[in-house]
């Protein structure tokens, strides 16, 4: 593992940065955090990493782990007796470095387990004119508490999640002026809603509501409070980002915080569309108006880093898996996890089942299917991916980006640990449950292999359940109704299913 607690160490990670999901939304389906449900706030940096070194702890895991160690080359071996243009490899020789010196060892391994996350090397993208700025260039990867930005005029490109909570922190370093470029809009989320934490809803009842109707029915829940200019500042400016996005909340990824719009309101921030030129200390809008910087941070993401696989793999694109875990040639050789990421929801519990679905793999417990099925189950997840995020589809970007539920339920049919609708039709007070309370990785401890099925009724008995009654029934027969519709062709395709 090429890793450490990062302590006051540059990177695009901060003291005070927050989680963009809750304690229980982010757990692993057999450690609860030791917060109340009701009571839990967004976890920081630190308290992540504890919750961590705790699960580390409770199970033994930290005797196993390596830290500070660098892959530096993994090579496929196969055995003589393997033959054919389709070989799947027996072991892999690697060769490692340690404490970031430059002195090599070499191991050989059964399996190669890629979980370098997908921020690898930071995506810089070229600019019109960006080559005569005589300012300061700046990653989000090179954040550093320490800087100074007092005075400075700055321009951010970019609003995803990192650029939505350093816009704040940039805000509070008093710069001159904060230029936040948006070309096309996005999808923003609070992560606080009416005084309580917002992925409370997140609840397979409204997840199992059609993508189509979900989009429509928060765009016109928010559009009349807007035109009737019964809205705050904040919230202007978080329906028009959605608004000039050109497709629906929950059709593309979700920005999880709304500081940067208190920024806008408040502080030194503003929001600008694109641009059409950058010169040596000033950027052209495209509305032809310019204003003056003097660095440009760039919150423009990353590109993966392979560097260490065969040159065949250096460019793989990671959503081009067996359900986004094992390679269609390499086989149970090689998987790759932590690529899988929701539009809407949480990665540790869906890298927690890609571990369950891996370990069984290796162990033997699941076969994979041939290579022609494993290529067919690739296609089809990806015509799903286009379906589910057009925008992105268009393009061919995030191809990694999931819907949450779906996923979920996919993998875990799979392993065998998704309870069966006969199983909870016997505990219909679980059922309830599940249905309109916060989801947790839980319900994947219901039944199946390792399950854990008292705990696991624990924890979802412990968790918000906050639809009304009204909402209730308004998600429940719009489902109901829908799905009706759909079997004949009439409507439009049903979110996750209902049990």
């Amino acid at each position: 593992i090429n890793a450490e607690y990062m302590g006051d160490a540059p990177g695009a990670s901060w003291e005070q940065m927050l989680m963009t999901t809750s304690p229980f939304l982010s757990m692993y389906s057999d450690f609860p955090p030791e917060e109340d449900p009701r009571s839990a706030v967004h976890w920081t940096r630190a308290q992540y990493c504890d919750y961590l070194r705790k699960y580390c702890e409770k199970f033994n895991l930290t005797p196993h782990l390596v830290f500070n160690t660098k892959v530096v080359k993994a090579v496929a071996l196969y055995s003589d007796s393997c033959a054919g243009p389709i070989r799947e490899p027996t072991s892999w020789h690697v060769t490692i470095s340690r404490n970031g010196t430059t002195t090599t060892e070499e191991e050989i391994f059964d399996k190669l387990v890629v979980c370098a996350g997908a921020h690898g090397k930071p995506f810089t993208p070229e600019l019109p004119g960006l080559h005569t700025f005589k300012g300061e260039l700046m990653h989000s990867l090179e954040w550093n508490e320490s800087k100074s930005f007092e005075g400075k005029r700055i321009l951010v490109v970019g609003l995803g999640e990192t650029a939505a909570g350093l816009v704040w922190e940039l805000n509070k370093r008093n710069p001159e002026a904060i230029y936040v470029s948006v070309r096309r809009g996005a999808s923003v989320l609070p992560r606080i809603k009416a005084g309580r934490i917002a992925d409370w809803d997140t609840c397979r009842l409204r997840y199992a509501t059609a993508l189509a109707i979900r989009d429509s029915f928060v765009y016109f829940h928010d559009w009349w409070p807007y035109v009737t200019n019964q809205i705050c500042d904040e919230a202007r400016i978080v329906f028009e980002l959605q608004r000039s996005s050109g497709v629906g909340l929950y059709s593309q990824f979700g920005t999880k915080t709304l500081r940067f719009a208190k920024a806008m309101t408040k502080g030194r921030a503003h929001l600008k569309p694109g641009f059409s030129n950058i010169g040596p200390n000033s950027v052209t809008w495209v509305d032809g108006t310019t204003s003056e910087i003097d660095m440009i941070f760039f919150c423009t993401g990353y590109v993966k880093n392979f560097e260490f696989l065969p040159e065949d793999l250096k460019g793989h694109c990671p959503s081009k898996l067996y359900h986004r875990i094992f390679h269609p040639i390499y086989g149970s050789s090689l998987a790759f996890s932590g690529f899988a990421r929701p539009a809407i929801g949480s990665i540790p519990p869906v890298s927690e089942q890609q571990g369950r679905y891996m370990a069984g793999v290796f162990s033997g417990r699941y076969q994979l299917p041939s290579v022609p099925e494993r290529l067919a189950q690739i296609d089809h997840q990806t015509k799903e991916w286009a379906r589910n995020f057009p925008p992105l589809a268009r393009l061919n970007r995030l191809p990694g980006l999931i819907s949450f539920f779906d996923y979920l339920d996919e993998i875990t049919e799979v392993i065998g640990v998704r309870p069966s609708g006969w199983w909870m039709l016997r505990h219909p007070i679980i059922l309830g449950r599940m249905l309109v309370g916060q989801f947790s990785a839980a319900h994947y401890r219901l039944s199946g292999p390792h399950a854990k099925p008292e705990l696991a009724m624990e924890i979802i008995r412990s968790l918000p359940a906050d639809l009304s009654t009204s909402q209730f029934l308004t998600l429940f027969w719009l489902d109901v109704v829908n799905y009706g519709l759909w079997k004949v062709g009439l409507g439009a395709t049903p979110g996750c299913t209902l049990i």
